[in-house]
């Protein structure tokens, strides 16, 4: 958290005011701020923004915009009010909305209904590769189930509309964090050594397991998001529902 102190002249309306930010690169370890590969990027407001001190940040509006490479989708818990030649102009929101809704932005991106009913739900995907974006019906089923099963339990939806963010990069941090109407889950593209995923096709078939990649990546997204229920009615219970994975 940086201060600047500026003296304004006299008869001023505006101040025009330029931000450079260099994102960083992975290192190891944990960081919750904004990480990038040559094929995404996950944005957090907090880094790049200037704000006039205030005593409730509720009381200060922006209207954000980001402008995104060719080609590049993005989602977030924003609300886009207008798109045009790659920029992407948000619905003006407080200060404490702004920096609570990152945005995940991709070239290889897919978004995933969950929910068409009021308020909509959606999983978007992010990764360094298209290959990685496959994803089982199997998982949809128990992501869009997991959306169900939480407005059953909890009887009220405390959003205007719910994103989940999911990275999938071997170069990025990985961690799952809550938002009021987003989640942000970063997990591995590749899966850890011995990874095993139970199938019902292959159990079926066979009575074994296989080991796949989107097996492992599935089950490690759906883990973050069940274990983070608490997004449906934060502000009304403090409790969490059990759930067991779809693998």
């Amino acid at each position: 958290m940086y201060a600047f102190h500026l003296d304004v002249p006299q008869g001023a309306s505006a101040l025009d005011v330029n931000l450079e930010f260099l994102a960083p690169s992975f290192s190891g370890g944990f960081t919750s701020g904004s990480s990038t590969t040559s094929h995404l990027a996950v944005l957090s407001w907090n880094w790049v923004l200037l704000y006039l001190r205030v005593t409730n940040i509720d009381d200060l509006m922006f209207t954000a915009s980001l402008r995104l490479p060719p080609g590049w989708k993005f989602g977030t818990g924003l609300t886009a009010d207008q798109r045009s030649a790659g920029e992407v102009r948000f619905r003006a929101a407080s200060l404490a909305t702004l920096v609570d809704s990152p945005v995940l932005a991709g070239e290889h991106f897919r978004a995933i209904p969950l929910s068409t009913a009021t308020p909509p739900a959606e999983l978007d995907i992010a990764a360094d590769g298209p290959a990685a974006l496959a994803a089982s019906q199997q998982f949809t089923d128990a992501m869009r189930k997991l959306v169900d099963e939480a407005k059953a339990l909890f009887g009220a939806e405390h959003y205007d509309h719910y994103t989940f963010l999911c990275t999938l990069s071997d170069r990025v941090a990985h961690f799952g964090l809550e938002h009021h109407q987003s989640s942000d889950t970063r997990v591995a593209a590749s899966p850890p050594p011995a990874t095993t995923h139970h199938s019902a096709e292959s159990s079926a078939a066979a009575g074994g397991s296989v080991t796949t990649r989107r097996g492992a990546s599935e089950s490690r997204i759906w883990k973050w998001c069940a274990s983070g229920s608490t997004w449906a009615i934060r502000s009304a219970c403090g409790s969490v529902p059990r759930a067991s994975s779809p693998t």
